[in-house]
């Protein structure tokens, strides 16, 4: 029971108030009325509600004058009741009561509003707790990407230092051996030849050194254009035909189209000359033999007037991926295709022609099909107003310098010598003057076969069966390393000692090289006559291998074999013969249709292995079984020939003399 009172929540009493207001925690009330009404008074009726509580009237009589509501939801409620005589007349009017509940502090406004800014701020939290760690991650991500850029450059200065050291070690090699042998006094070939070599070479260092050094001026700002007026046309033409030489060597068909004979533009000329020499020599590079280069002179066709000319160099060859061309510009980058490795290169020469073609205010693109073609197009722009007065200068640029890689004097496939013994010698070598310079080492009592590639390499080693190669590492189309691996692994030309040379001077590489069978490694430059020693001993090498086999009987395969190929193949071989040693017709058919080899592969890997031919092996394995036969009283000198295959015992007994240095015969008496 609540009584009305100034600490209370009613203040007044109920029915002299049209409104009361109740805390959340007093949802459970009851409300009593009662009629004005005396005459008989047990017989009034009442009707209450509470509207949004009851959905209609509630009816009850005298005996129960109240209402009782328990649980209700804080809000306000209008409480309404009436009342009858005991005639059953209704007051219609009745009274109402206007209840408020009011919400726990947890649900009121203030609460809310609480809520919302907690909510907020806790959201304010989270955001910028997310962008933190998005924060975090963007530079965790962009520390990633750097350490890979940086990564991605260390490997190109890694790449570019291989590189460069090969294209310093090869002319290196090509000067350096020439000296040796002029100051030796013991090359008796063409000495002008010899130093038109040298000169060549050392142009050439000094062209790939001021190289370096002017994208090293580019780098710093140092290097400035000096523009003057000049023909294209003819010093265009001058500088393409330059390479009709080098191109003529490979039947490459070389040819350079102008529209106009007479074009006046504003170049810095020894720059421009760079910039053609750079793209002839990469389209020479990339071409193979047989196909073709076109480089052509254009002018734009503007509405009104020519504002810029192109010169375009087209070549067929292996062309560019497409995920590849947008890096061919980048320093110490070279493309790579799926037939070529590596071609001969630093990196830097695209590089260079793309900053001065920019320094003249030009563009370069290139456009590829793989497989097929390669198109580079320069765009400059004609007249000067793209120049400023510090760029022009007075007066005609000097005449087109010579070209200063003059031409290599061709080279034929084979060359042979004659002599009493000749040595079969594959030089595989996609340099020609090195191929040459090689060919010249070993031009006495040597006869020489030459590839340009590991591919012609591999063809040339399998049908010519040498007794030794000289293979370059860096090659394009097959690599040497691949060449060696492929030639070890492969039963026809297992056999074959290979040395590879190489201006990789790492210990890695090494290791990588004779890890797959290669017999030596040699790195440049090399001394020529080092190379020749090198040669000589493994020829030697051999040779002993065979007098081992020859003087010592039951010798074991792996004795005189250096890779396991060769090792199963004596040993498969040496099973036929065994098997077959009484019949009198085991020949050379039968060796082939064992070992699965054509008659030239099986004669010439034979011989190699064991310095004998076929029917001198078959002969000598047949007395060497006799020999052991008689020794352990096998039977008479007749039984003995006839089981190991000797149909005559008197060829037997003149073989056998020539072998051991005594006749059968007395042989068994010593025996005894």
């Amino acid at each position: 029971r609540v009584v009305p009172g100034e600490n209370d929540f009613i203040k007044t009493a109920v029915d002299e108030s049209d409104e009361i207001v109740l805390p959340w925690e007093k949802d459970i009330f009851t409300i009593k009325f009662a009629a004005l009404d005396y005459n008989i008074p047990e017989k009034n009726n009442y009707a209450y509600m509470l509207v949004g509580v009851d959905r209609d009237w509630v009816y009850t009589d005298a005996s129960r004058r109240m209402a009782t509501y328990t649980k209700l939801q804080p809000g306000a409620y209008t409480f309404r009741v009436k009342g009858s005589n005991n005639d059953g007349v209704w007051n219609e009017t009745g009274r109402s009561l206007e209840i408020t509940i009011l919400p726990p502090w947890w649900r009121t406004n203030l609460a809310y509003s609480i809520y919302i800014i907690f909510g907020l701020g806790l959201l304010t939290l989270i955001w910028r707790m997310q962008i933190h760690r998005l924060g975090v991650l963007h530079k965790l991500e962009l520390e990633h990407l750097t350490a890979e850029k940086f990564k991605e450059v260390d490997h190109l200065k890694s790449r570019f230092f291989t590189n460069i050291s090969h294209e310093f070690r090869t002319p290196l090699t090509l000067i350096q051996g020439p000296v040796q042998q002029l100051l030796s006094g013991r090359f008796s070939g063409n000495f002008k030849e010899q130093y038109r070599l040298i000169l060549n070479y050392t142009n050439r260092l000094l062209t790939l050194v001021n190289q370096l050094l002017d994208l090293s001026k580019l780098e710093a700002g140092q290097l400035t254009l000096k523009a003057c007026p000049v023909n294209i046309v003819p010093l265009l033409q001058g500088l393409v035909y330059s390479f009709r030489s080098l191109a003529e060597q490979r039947r490459i068909s070389l040819s350079c189209e102008c529209t106009r004979k007479v074009l006046k533009v504003y170049l810095d000329k020894p720059q421009f000359e760079q910039i053609i020499n750079n793209l002839m020599s990469n389209a020479l590079k990339f071409t193979p033999e047989g196909g073709n280069i076109v480089v052509k002179l254009e002018i734009s066709a503007g509405s009104k007037t020519d504002d810029f000319f192109r010169i375009i160099v087209w070549n067929t060859g292996p062309g560019i991926a497409s995920d590849q061309l947008g890096k061919v510009f980048d320093r110490f980058y070279q493309a790579e295709n799926g037939k070529s490795k590596s071609y001969e290169g630093a990196g830097i020469g695209l590089a260079l022609v793309k900053e001065l073609v920019e320094l003249h205010h030009g563009r370069i693109s290139v456009h590829s099909i793989p497989g097929k073609e390669t198109t580079f197009m320069i765009e400059l722009l004609l007249g000067r107003k793209h120049l400023t007065d510090e760029q022009i200068v007075p007066g005609h640029a000097p005449e087109t310098r010579k070209d200063v890689f003059p031409a290599t004097a061709a080279v034929h496939d084979r060359i042979s010598f004659k002599g009493r013994k000749h040595t079969r010698l594959l030089i595989t070598e996609d340099h020609t003057d090195m191929r040459t310079y090689i060919a010249n080492i070993f031009r006495n009592g040597y006869e020489i076969f030459h590839a340009g590639n590991g591919l012609e390499g591999l063809e040339i080693a399998r049908s010519k069966q040498p007794d030794l190669i000289i293979s370059d590492v860096m090659m394009p189309e097959m690599d040497g390393i691949e060449l060696c691996r492929r030639l070890k692994s492969d039963q026809i030309t297992s056999h074959i000692p290979v040395i590879l040379i190489t201006a990789r001077a790492g210990q890695e590489d090494k290791l990588e090289g004779l890890e797959i069978g290669a017999d030596d490694y040699i790195t440049k430059p090399f001394d020529a006559d080092e190379l020749f020693l090198r040669v000589q001993n493994l020829i030697e090498q051999r040779r002993r291998l065979h007098q081992k086999f020859i003087s010592q009987p039951g010798i074991h395969p792996r004795e005189i074999t250096v890779t396991s190929i060769d090792e199963k193949f004596l040993q498969k071989l040496f099973t036929t013969i065994e098997n077959n040693i009484s019949d009198p017709d085991l020949d050379m058919k039968v060796l082939e249709e064992s070992m699965h080899l054509s008659r030239s592969s099986l004669y010439r890997k034979i011989t190699v292995l064991t310095g004998m031919n076929p029917s001198a092996l078959i002969r000598h394995i047949r007395l060497q079984r006799a020999r052991k036969l008689l020794e352990a009283n096998g039977g008479n000198i007749t039984e003995v020939a006839i089981s190991v295959g000797f149909n005559n015992v008197g060829y037997f007994s003149t073989c056998f003399t020539q072998l051991f240095g005594i006749n059968p015969s007395s042989f068994v008496r010593s025996l005894s």
